[in-house]
Formats: structure tokens, sequence, C-alpha cells
């Protein structure tokens, strides 16, 4: 049996082409890579500083999806852009690989394939989950013909000091799910530390797992990929590759309860949610192994449990929360540095208490977060759309609300599993008894970063918010809609 923690293990270990790579820190990103986009065809961006270990991150989630042979193009299924221009991308190769075998894109540095009104044709449209159709001269120019790229799931990254980034447009960017590199001095800190005793210590004293485990680990979820269990858009396989394959799909039964961890302030949270729900299907796909499939009526579905829904509260709960609430990178840090005041329209007293753009540089980096001065104002500006903060001509920031930091919100895991109780006995009846005893009794399971066995009613649900709470008793999920 496989555990989540053992994908932590790997990245904390990560050896690439012969070589030690260990990715510190980012244990969710890393995580939610290699769930989302292998097992449930999430199109996922990386973001971050330059030196954050992007292109690390997504080699090794790649490894360990696909296997080291794919870095080098050696594999059907993956399909790597890597060229700036059409032709990369479009040679018969891999027009023929695109219409056969492959079922994954992976675009090293996003910037370099958008030059082209086609490279940006295509990633649009395959992250809508639309084929890009197109026409390729033959016959030296004498004819055409017609060819349909079939849309396959895209991981990539993107710098932040990108020069290109701004052409990366709102629009295109929520087709995907943003992960964002931590980068502060103490990760700096933590990064040279690690290197320094790579280069100290024999391997054997860092390095306690062999790589048998891991080719392990790759096989399983290799294993996963190929059942499938309905996350892969059926459009973006082959058909050779599908019509004999058994319809799984994933119900998840604590998805009604569930559904009030994501905040409703703005439209964008209608795609956070689907993000959710497909955090919980990947986690329950990979531990298909110990969860049900039951037959309901002439359809078969392997069940989600309260255990799985955890799981995903630890691994991507955050991110989900963060991204709807339009808190991205350092969000949560300037609402920190940007001043409330009572005055909303500017005036004398703004002078006394809003916060020019230059003071606010230096306060982020005297808390370890070195920006450079575009970046902060780019942030802001966000905070100022989002309605979170004000801004005068002047640049002067402040907000009128105290929005707070680390404002928190709880919920009662019991009272997720007696509503899922509840859900199972009106609508699956036939296998509610069987479901409930083995999965909503006194469920436990392992720590996906600690490795340690917990007990989730010894737990709460955790989530920073937009508005301030007032009181830390738990509280039910109606009651939670009135705070986020």
């Amino acid at each position: 049996m496989h555990e989540l923690h053992e994908i932590h293990q790997y990245f904390e270990q990560l050896q690439l082409r012969g070589r030690r790579k260990p990715v510190v820190g980012n244990h969710a990103i890393r995580m939610l890579a290699t769930l989302l986009y292998p097992l449930r065809g999430v199109s996922v961006i990386v973001r971050g500083e330059a030196g954050s270990a992007k292109s690390t991150l997504i080699r090794g989630a790649l490894a360990l999806a696909f296997g080291p042979e794919a870095l080098d193009d050696q594999k059907r299924e993956l399909l790597l852009w890597g060229g700036s221009s059409d032709k990369a991308l479009l040679t018969e190769d891999n027009v023929d690989r695109i219409e056969t075998t492959a079922t994954h894109c992976a675009i090293p540095e996003l910037e370099f394939v958008l030059t082209t009104d086609r490279g940006f044709d295509i990633v649009k449209m395959w992250t809508e989950g639309e084929p890009y159709p197109y026409e390729r001269a033959t016959e030296f120019g004498r004819r055409s013909t017609k060819l349909v790229l079939r849309p396959l799931p895209i991981l990539t990254s993107v710098a932040n000091e990108s020069p290109r980034l701004k052409d990366l447009a709102e629009e295109m960017e929520r087709r995907f799910l943003p992960l964002f590199t931590e980068s502060s001095r103490e990760m700096n800190e933590r990064i040279h530390r690690r290197k320094a005793e790579i280069e100290a210590y024999p391997d054997a004293r860092l390095f306690l797992d062999g790589v048998q485990r891991y080719d392990t680990l790759h096989h399983h979820i290799e294993d996963v990929m190929e059942k499938d269990f309905g996350g892969l858009r059926a459009s973006s396989h082959p058909m050779e590759l599908v019509e004999d394959r058994p319809l799984i799909g994933v119900k998840n039964p604590c998805a009604p309860y569930m559904v009030g961890i994501v905040p409703k302030r703005f439209t964008i949270s209608n795609t956070y949610i689907d993000y959710w729900h497909e955090m919980v299907k990947a986690i329950t796909a990979f531990y298909y192994p110990q969860r049900p499939i039951y037959d309901v009526g002439t359809e078969k579905y392997l069940m989600a449990t309260p255990t799985d829904n955890y799981l995903a509260w630890l691994v991507g709960g955050q991110v989900i929360v963060d991204a709807s609430l339009r808190l991205r990178d350092l969000g949560h840090v300037l609402m920190g540095i940007v001043p409330t005041l009572d005055y909303k329209y500017g005036g004398d007293m703004l002078d006394e208490g809003a916060k020019s753009l230059d003071r606010i540089v230096d306060e982020i980096s005297a808390k370890g977060y070195e920006r450079s001065r575009s970046q902060i104002k780019e942030l802001l500006l966000r905070l100022v759309m989002a309605n979170y903060v004000k801004m005068d001509d002047k640049d002067r920031y402040w907000k009128t609300h105290e929005y707070g930091d680390e404002f928190v919100a709880n919920f009662n895991w019991q009272d997720c599993l007696d509503e899922t109780k509840k859900l199972m006995r009106e609508t699956y009846p036939a296998v509610a008894s069987d479901y409930i005893s083995m999965y909503c009794e006194d469920p436990v399971c392992v720590h996906p970063f600690t490795g340690e066995k917990i007990r989730i009613l010894d737990t709460t649900g955790v989530c920073r918010t937009q508005e301030p709470i007032k009181t830390k008793k738990r509280v039910s999920i109606d009651q939670l809609e009135g705070f986020i």
C-alpha cells in the first residue's frame, strides 16, 4: 500500500540524471502538481521567482509520473514542447504522437511558446479542453492537409521576472491552476544549508530510501493513470486507448458538506471549486486499492471517503482558498502591511496613515521577502482591483476594513462524518452500512507531510478568510458561509 507521504519523501530525496536535487519546502505545490496533472488532467502552472526550483519541481513530477526517460522525450504518452517556434511542436512525429499515444503535454518555460499567435492559440484551446484545428502544407506547398490536435493537459512554469509575463492575461492565466513557489531569505537559508549538507556528508547519511522504492511508487502512479477513473477528458485520449476500459467514475459523498471551504466572494471561485473536487478525486484514485468500488445500477463508482477529503484539505485547501480570494503570492503579507484607515476617499488624514509604495517595498524586504518595486506594485494593484485596498494618485495605499492576515475559520469533522452518513443512507442505501462502518466511524490516516498517523476527529479544518472571526469555537458548515 502506498501513502501520499511517499511523494513528499520522493521530493525530499529527489535524484535527477544521477544528481541529488532535493526540493526544499513548497510541500503543497509539489504534491498538487504530481497528483492533479497526471491523474486528473488538470493544467498546472508553477509560478515564482527565478531560482525557486520551479524547473526542478516540474522535472521531478514528470519523472515520478512518467518515468525518468520522459525527461529525454522518450515517453510516447508525454509530449515535451520546448521550442519557441511552431515547427518545434508541429513536427511529423509530434503530430503523430498527439493523434495516437500522447495523453499529457509539458512545457518547461511557457513564455517561449507564447511568442507566436499559433503557440498562444494552441495553449488557449488545450487548456479549455478544446482541439486545435490547423492546415499543414504538403507537397512543397501545393496541397494542404487538415489536422486536429487533440487537447492535452499542460504542466508548465513561468518566472515572475519574465518580460513576457504581462502577455499572460488573466483570461489565459485562470485556465491553469496557479501554484506559487515560496521565496524568502529564510527559504534561501534552508536551501543553502541543504546544498552544503549534500556536499559535506555521505549520501547514506542524508538519503535513506533507495531508488527501488520510488520505482514502485512510479509504477503505482502509472497504474492509476492507466485505470483513469474518469480523470482525463475522453477527448484527450486516443480512442484505441479508452474503448476497452471499464468506465469507473469517482463520487464524493462528502462534497455537499465540504463545498463550504471555498469562499464565494468572487466569480472565479466557480473555477476553483472544480479544482477542489478534482483534488479529492485525485487522492481517492491514488488510494484506489484501499477504497470501495460500488455497482450503482448500471454504473460503477470509486467512492471517496472522509479521509480523502481531509487529506485534500491538508494538501491543497489553503491553495484553493487563497486563489478564490485572489490573494496570490505575497497577498496575505501585503494585507498585513497596508494600514487600515477610517477615511475612505483621500485627504489630509491619509498623510498620517497611508503608506507609500516605497515604504511598503521596504517593509516587505524587512520581513525577508525580496521583490522588485514593479512586482510589489503589480501585487498591490491586484488587491486594489479585488477591492481589498484603496490607492490615490500619489501611490499611497490603505484599506478601510481590517481583514486580517491569519483569521481562522474552523469546521467540524464530526459534522462532515454525520452529513456523509446521512447522504449514504439516502442515496446509496444498498452499500451505506458497509461504507459507514469502514470509513465514517473513527477514520485515521497518515499525514502527507509528517508521516504521522493521525485521528481525523482530533483535528479541525483551518483556513484564512477575508473577514475576521470573533470566536474560535468550531462552527457548522452553514455558519461558515457567513464567515467566508
